[in-house]
C-alpha cells in the first residue's frame, strides 16, 4: 500500500497471491507425503519450513519512513467513530460471512470429496489446485478493484459461490465436486486484498491498520465457526448436505449487504 499508493488493489493482490501459490505447492507436496508417510511427518515438515522462513522474514521487511507514513495518513476515523456508521457493521458482516464460507470449504472439501468416492490423493490435490484458481481470482480482483472499487468484485465472488453451492445441492458427482472446488477457489481470497480498499474508501487511511486488523479478526473468527459447523453437521447427519443450504443462504445475505455498501461512504475526517 505504501509502495504503490495508486494501485492498492493490485499491489495487495500480488502480495496475497503468495497464499494461493503456497496452497498450490505446499498442499500438493504434503498430500504426497501423507500418502507415503505418517501425518506426523507433515507437521514436522511444516515446522521446519517455519524455522527457515522466520529469519528470511526479518531480512525482507523494509524499513519505513514514519514521517512519510504520517503525512499520508492524516485523514480517517478510528474504530469507535467508524462503529457509529452503518457501513462499518455491514462491512464486518460481509467479511464474517466470507470467512464462514471460506473455512467451511477449505476445511471440509477434501473430506467431502472422499465421502463421495473420490480418492485421497485426488481429493488432496483438489484443494491444492484451488490455490491455483485462487491465484487467478485474486489477481483479477486486484486489477478490477483499482478501476471499479471493491464492491463489484466482491459481489461477483458471492454470486459465483451461490452458483456452486446450488450445484452441489443438486448433484454431487465427481465432475460437479471438481467444478465446485475450482470455482469456489477463484473466490477464495478475493476479499483479502480488498480490505484496505474498503477501509480507505469508507473510513480513511489514518487508522488503516486497526480497522483492517479488526475486520480480518472477525473474518477468521467466523471462519472458525464455519469449520466447526461443517464438522457438527457431518457428525450428526453423516453427510454435508444440510450445510450447503446454510452456505448458500449466507452468500445470498452477503450479496444483499453489498447493495447497502454501494451507498455514499461515511465521512472520513
Amino acid at each position: 500500500t505504501r509502495l504503490v499508493p495508486g494501485r492498492t488493489g493490485l499491489a495487495n493482490a500480488i502480495v496475497i497471491s503468495g497464499m494461493s501459490l503456497g496452497q498450490l505447492v505446499m498442499i500438493a507436496a504434503l498430500a504426497a507425503v501423507l500418502v507415503t508417510m505418517s501425518w506426523q511427518s507433515v507437521f514436522w515438515l511444516l515446522g521446519l519450513a517455519h524455522l527457515i522462513i522466520v529469519p528470511l522474514l526479518f531480512w525482507a521487511i523494509p524499513k519505513t519512513d514514519k514521517s512519510q507514513n504520517k503525512a499520508r495518513s492524516v485523514v480517517g476515523v478510528g474504530i469507535a467513530e467508524a462503529a457509529r456508521s452503518r457501513q462499518f457493521w455491514v462491512l464486518l458482516a460481509v467479511y464474517a460471512i466470507c470467512g464462514f464460507d471460506d473455512f467451511f470449504v477449505s476445511t471440509h472439501v477434501v473430506a467431502f470429496a472422499q465421502d463421495r468416492g473420490i480418492g485421497v490423493l485426488f481429493a488432496g490435490n483438489l484443494l491444492a489446485v484451488m490455490g491455483l484458481t485462487a491465484l487467478l481470482g485474486v489477481f483479477a480482483t486486484g486489477a478490477v478493484s483499482d478501476r471499479l472499487g471493491p464492491v463489484w468484485p466482491t459481489a461477483a465472488a458471492f454470486a459465483a459461490r451461490l452458483f456452486v453451492f446450488a450445484l452441489v445441492m443438486v448433484d454431487q458427482s465427481i465432475v460437479s465436486i471438481t467444478i465446485f472446488a475450482l470455482v469456489f477457489g477463484v473466490t477464495f481470497l478475493v476479499t483479502a486484498p480488498l480490505t484496505v480498499l474498503f477501509v480507505a474508501q469508507y473510513f480513511g487511511a489514518r487508522h488503516l491498520g486497526a480497522l483492517t486488523g479488526l475486520i480480518t479478526m472477525v473474518h477468521h473468527m467466523c471462519g472458525g465457526a464455519g469449520a466447526y459447523l461443517g464438522s457438527a453437521v457431518f457428525d450428526h447427519t453423516g453427510s454435508y448436505d444440510f450445510a450447503f443450504p446454510i452456505m448458500l443462504l449466507s452468500s445470498l445475505v452477503a450479496l444483499f449487504l453489498l447493495v447497502l455498501l454501494r451507498n455514499k461512504p461515511a465521512t472520513a475526517t
